[in-house]
């Protein structure tokens, strides 16, 4: 009986864990070796035109910047008849709350125009950003308050991000539908240098966790005593109890 509740055990513990996995978050395709799929694109110019999709030349895969395979590479401030501003993003991500773990968002990116490239030149103020979203439209930064993940972005030639976004998973202080958001890159024009392409590209996009370092309980003062009290009073027990075995033997 006992091996056979050790048994309904075992497996209710396999059936648990493949169900925690089966529900966590992943980004689809955060490699880019399966070209576009899961991903989805839209340019827009200064005026109300935009565009769907991940259309050259604003959007187009080249060699990955720190790793082998392919990565994605968003154009902004391309020629005048390039569309400016180009967002590609993930819907419906999949998070929920992990509670004992730390959560992380990856990847790695390079950004750059030709100057840059060539001579180190950040002469141009083009930047991207990276955010969550929600259905509104509303941006979100690792904390789950209003924000960004990156505000900014300026030239490198190679980075590893790992953003820490516990405080949105775990905490979520506006109560965000954290299955429902999306995750998007942003690429932005400067008004220094206009028509002066710059480029983002990125690759090995991925969420991660570890566990999270336990925290101590403090003892209270009183609790202390009471403790030191218990053990004490066990000290005194087991040193009563030895002395009467003790004295139970016959003497010669």
């Amino acid at each position: 009986m006992e091996k056979k509740h050790c048994g309904i055990f075992f497996i209710l513990a396999i059936a648990c864990i493949v169900t925690a996995a089966a529900h966590a978050a992943s980004i689809v395709n955060g490699n880019f070796e399966n070209e576009w799929n899961g991903w989805e694109g839209e340019s827009a110019d200064f005026s109300p035109s935009s565009r769907s999709g991940t259309i050259e030349p604003e959007f187009q895969l080249t060699a990955s910047p720190l790793s082998s395979g392919q990565a994605a590479e968003i154009e902004t401030d391309g020629p005048s008849d390039h569309y400016p501003m180009n967002y590609l993003f993930q819907d419906n991500l999949g998070l929920s709350r992990n509670p004992g773990s730390l959560s992380f968002l990856n990847f790695t990116w390079r950004f750059y125009d030709i100057d840059f490239l060539t001579n180190g030149s950040t002469t141009n103020d083009d930047y991207f950003q990276v955010y969550f979203r929600d259905a509104s439209n509303n941006t979100y930064g690792a904390d789950g308050n209003p924000g960004l993940l990156i505000d900014d972005g300026g030239y490198s030639l190679g980075e590893t991000a790992q953003i820490d976004i516990t405080g949105l998973v775990n905490n979520n202080p506006l109560g965000l539908s954290l299955g429902d958001l999306s995750l998007e890159f942003a690429v932005m024009p400067g008004y220094v240098t206009l028509y002066t392409p710059s480029y983002l590209v990125l690759d090995n996009i991925a969420f991660s966790t570890v566990s999270a370092p336990a925290t101590p309980v403090p003892i209270s003062g009183t609790l202390s005593m009471v403790i030191l009290a218990l053990l004490l009073l066990v000290l005194i027990w087991a040193s009563f109890a030895k002395g009467k075995r003790l004295t139970g033997f016959p003497h010669e």
